[in-house]
């Protein structure tokens, strides 16, 4: 195969100027991912593309998938299969416009959006149920249904039984829970010929049905040490994950955090997180500082954007909200020796872990919630500051 680097610059290249703005970020991200474990095992690139287009599409290598969604990721993967081998990537790989939604339904999603917004409800939680009522409108799409006037009972309830093996059972009540909410909104709910709300009520969420995913600070010192901060990459991955392993940050609230919210001659970080509003006012501990610094006058490039985190690649901008690092978490993981085995690898899963450490540790339930920022700030400092020692311990012990 050809340089892996040049390659999936190309790929990036072609993403940036064909792309529509809607699934660009989701394709750089995929590029990130897919990079990330081909250099990590460069030997075995083909093996790996197959199992990243298997794992993105849920259909064999090279086999064309079921649904327009999974069709332009299996693009993605062929591209840059097509570019790894030196060739290049045919012309139906490159990416169209509305490339995310479905085409069909596009007035019943933006009047969704628009009533959504005009009731108060974030950016972000507005984009989630977007994303949640597009898998029922895809669906319907992909089946030759291309009106809302034409669901039916039954249609839904193929539909409900179509989720069960494909998403946990809290995906798929929260997609569920979304298309009740959606299904209320009066320009959807005028086009319906039946009251869909009557098969959507009752619903419930098994209790644990999915255990949260949790790393010792063993695992967690092992994955650090395996991080090159070499490279812009690695200064990149280790700040943000050390930002969620010691503070427990949310991925959105790491993405969106400010220059200006870090005080170095307090030794505070202080921010308002983006899911709930509470404010958080942190320590700036030692084992944060150090990478902090060093990725802002190494890695960091300057441009007009206030957050802390720029895309190294491309053009200077924030981090799509929707890159959450998973990917190159769990190849930091492997190569450390972390055996992850069913858990998930992600930001979130660290966030899970200082939780849990806490609680072992004999913290009582409500001062971890507001470490946590789910409550206020005032524990903040005394909980984190022990966590820290034996993070920083680990990483000691490891290295």
């Amino acid at each position: 195969m050809t340089d892996a680097r040049k390659a999936f610059r190309k790929a990036r290249s072609n993403i940036e100027e064909s792309n529509s703005s809607k699934f660009r970020d989701y394709a750089l991200r995929m590029a990130d991912e897919l990079e990330a474990r081909v250099l990590a095992r460069p030997e075995d690139a083909e093996e790996i593309l197959r199992d990243y287009y298997e794992e993105k599409t849920e259909a064999k290598p090279y086999e064309h998938p079921r649904g327009r969604y999974r069709v332009m990721k299996a693009r993605m993967v062929l591209m840059c299969h097509d570019l790894l081998a030196g060739r290049e990537p045919k012309t139906k790989y490159m990416f169209g416009k509305d490339a995310v939604r479905s085409s069909a339904f596009a007035g019943i999603l933006e009047s969704y959006r628009t009533w959504m917004a005009s009731q108060g409800l974030s950016s972000a939680t507005v984009e989630t149920r977007l994303q949640r009522a597009d898998v029922l409108l895809r669906y319907l799409e992909d089946a030759g249904v291309t009106s809302l006037g034409d669901l039916d009972a039954k249609a839904l309830a193929e539909f409900v039984a179509w989720l069960e093996g494909r998403y946990t059972a809290t995906g798929k009540s929260n997609i569920l829970y979304t298309l009740r909410n959606l299904f209320s909104c009066p320009e959807v709910s005028s086009r319906l010929t039946f009251d869909p709300l009557a098969l959507l009520t009752n619903l419930h969420t098994p209790k644990h049905a999915t255990l949260p995913s949790v790393y010792t600070h063993e695992e967690v010192g092992m994955t650090l040490a395996a991080i090159d901060r070499g490279t812009d990459a690695g200064r990149t991955l280790y700040l943000v994950v050390m930002l969620a392993a010691v503070y427990g940050l949310r991925s959105r609230d790491i993405k969106e955090l400010r220059v200006s919210d870090i005080d170095f001659r307090s030794g505070t970080i202080s921010l308002a997180q983006h899911k709930t509003g509470h404010p958080l006012l942190l320590p700036l501990v030692e084992c944060v500082k150090l990478p902090l610094l060093d990725y802002l006058m190494n890695t960091r490039r300057d441009c007009a954007h206030e957050n802390v985190l720029i895309a190294h690649r491309g053009a200077p901008r924030p981090y799509s909200p929707r890159n959450h690092f998973g990917g190159a978490l769990r190849v930091a993981m492997e190569r450390g020796g972390v055996i992850v085995g069913g858990r998930k690898a992600g930001l979130h899963s660290l966030r899970h872990s200082l939780a849990t450490g806490m609680l072992a540790s004999g913290v009582p339930i409500d001062e971890i919630a507001e470490v946590l920022g789910h409550q206020s700030a005032s524990a903040t400092k005394a909980y984190v500051w022990s966590d820290v020692e034996r993070l920083r311990m680990a990483v000691v012990e490891v290295g």
